[in-house]
């Protein structure tokens, strides 16, 4: 098997777990701040 391909394959998994770590973190991050406007919401009522 050439080098080159083997870096691909190798590149491959550790880009689809960035990918998804940085989705968790976008999500966790947008969920906090909804609950964080939620929250000022609520004590304006």
């Amino acid at each position: 098997m050439p080098t080159w391909l083997k870096i691909v394959l190798l590149l491959i998994p550790t880009y689809i777990i960035l990918g998804l770590l940085s989705a968790t973190i976008v999500a966790s991050y947008k969920y906090l701040v909804k609950k964080e406007e939620f929250k000022s919401n609520f004590k304006d009522i």
